[in-house]
């Protein structure tokens, strides 16, 4: 399988902790930064990944990282030249023309349970891991449903429909399902709309197509924003329990 980890920001409100290095760059344990971490996280749910990296602020020094960490020749890197104008919409966009095939996306700033990926693995349609216990606050990427339990729309903002969690970061998309993507994405950059983000663009595919929802009912995962978030992550990675 194809996973592409999207690494491109900066990481501004962590402040001077990625005043050099980008967020996933930061060390989470004695032998794992974010990056590495999700690149074992993805080995362990298939040994046969193929993983790219979408890197732009400090890509060189990423790569390095990576490398030294054992990873060299392992992980393929796609350089986004517009990571400061654009918010990770333009990330997306190049991995919908760059994969020809089913890829998983995976949010460089979360830390996650194996068994999700190993969950989106095994689905066959374009997918979203969708967590259902910890609860949502206004910070949460809102994951709303219809009546029928459709997902109609990703949004941190109020919107008309019943919460069913918070969307994790990590989806699959089906080949099938890429040209849409790719259509819908170009469109909302030729209009100028670069302050967006992918989710934005999932939920104009919505209205021609469905994204389903894979719920999980396990707190056991964070994804980091600011300074609060680093140091739970920290505590969270050192157990042993993410499977």
């Amino acid at each position: 399988m194809n996973y592409v980890i999207l690494a491109a920001g900066q990481g501004r409100r962590l402040g001077d902790l990625t005043k050099e290095i980008p967020k996933c760059m930061l060390m989470i344990s004695k032998d794992h930064s974010l990056a590495t971490f999700q690149i074992s996280q993805i080995m362990k749910a298939d040994s046969n990944a193929s993983v790219v990296i979408m890197h732009g602020f400090s890509s060189n020094k990423l790569e390095n990282h990576i490398s030294d960490s054992g990873y060299d020749g392992k992980v393929e890197y796609i350089y986004n030249p517009f990571f400061v104008e654009a918010n990770n919409i333009y990330s997306f966009y190049l991995a919908v023309n760059y994969f020809k095939e089913d890829f998983i996306l995976v949010n460089s700033d979360v830390i996650f349970p194996v068994k999700w990926l190993e969950d989106l693995y095994l689905s066959q349609k374009t997918s979203v891991i969708v967590e259902t216990q910890r609860g949502v606050t206004d910070e949460s990427m809102k994951t709303y449903v219809n009546e029928t339990n459709r997902i109609v729309q990703f949004s941190k903002n109020e919107y008309d429909g019943k919460v069913l969690g918070e969307y994790v970061g990590l989806a699959r998309v089906n080949e099938k399902d890429i040209p849409t993507f790719e259509k819908v994405t170009r469109k909302m950059l030729q209009k100028g709309e670069v302050n967006c983000w992918y989710e934005d663009c999932f939920n104009v595919f919505m209205n021609e197509s469905e994204i389903c929802g894979i719920t999980e009912a396990n707190p056991e995962w964070i994804e980091i924003d600011d300074e609060n978030d680093y140091r739970n992550a920290i505590e969270l990675a050192a157990k042993s329990d993410l499977r």
